[in-house]
């Protein structure tokens, strides 16, 4: 019970801040960035290599590793999820580590054309990622903007877990709801920027890349 309450929550966050294009309830425990350099379209598309694929792998798994063991340390393991703004603190910190920890595996080239892919993939979601807000400069009124919708968002996540945990609606019906609640949260999101930043953001996405929608729901090594 405790390793599903775990999953539901972590997944939840890490779908409103790190998503790629949706993901429904998926986990994304290895973070944005991450998770989209292992995936075999993009790592083809970077080049990774094969000593570069096992430290990714590595990462992954110690990125796991930590995400558990932090949620359980903040109290997430006995029947409800810790504080909101704590958990959003921690996953920040952690996504800021794991960056940091990619950059050191990655070269600068593919670092730099991985966030264009990321940027492709996210969409609006791309500008919940705090140096993308930096380098769009949004305003701290688009920031508190922003803010809202990713609590409103929340409070979406936690009543369909609230159903899935009171056998209201499966779990298909979940994914479906959750999917529904990111489509409306990447619209919400766009009407924040303005033209201008609206065009940056497109061209922050590089050369346009056709992503394998086969892999959507890879996993194990070399996937999500």
């Amino acid at each position: 019970m405790k390793k599903l309450l775990v999953i539901a929550v972590v997944g939840a966050l890490a779908c409103m801040s790190l998503a790629q294009g949706g993901g429904g309830m998926r986990m994304r425990m290895g973070g944005g960035l991450l998770s989209l350099a292992r995936r075999d379209d993009v790592a083809k598309e970077i080049s990774i290599t094969a000593d570069q694929k096992t430290k990714l792998d590595d990462l992954q798994q110690t990125s796991r590793t930590q995400m558990r063991d932090a949620f359980q340390s903040m109290g997430g393991g006995n029947g409800a999820p810790p504080d909101r703004d704590a958990m959003q603190k921690m996953m920040q910190d952690m996504q800021d580590k794991q960056k940091a920890a990619l950059a050191g595996i990655l070269s600068a080239d593919q670092m730099t054309r991985l966030k264009e892919l990321n940027i492709q993939r996210q969409g609006n979601s791309a500008i919940l990622d705090k140096d993308v807000q930096g380098a769009l400069g949004l305003s701290a009124d688009q920031l508190a903007k922003i803010k809202d919708l990713q609590d409103k968002q929340m409070q979406a996540g936690q009543a369909i877990r609230d159903k899935v945990q009171n056998q209201e609606i499966d779990q298909d019906a979940a994914r479906t709801a959750m999917q529904k609640n990111n489509d409306v949260m990447k619209t919400e999101l766009g009407k924040i920027l303005t033209s201008d930043q609206a065009a940056k953001l497109a061209a922050m996405g590089g050369k346009p890349f056709t992503f394998d929608t086969s892999l959507d729901n890879q996993r194990g090594p070399g996937g999500k």
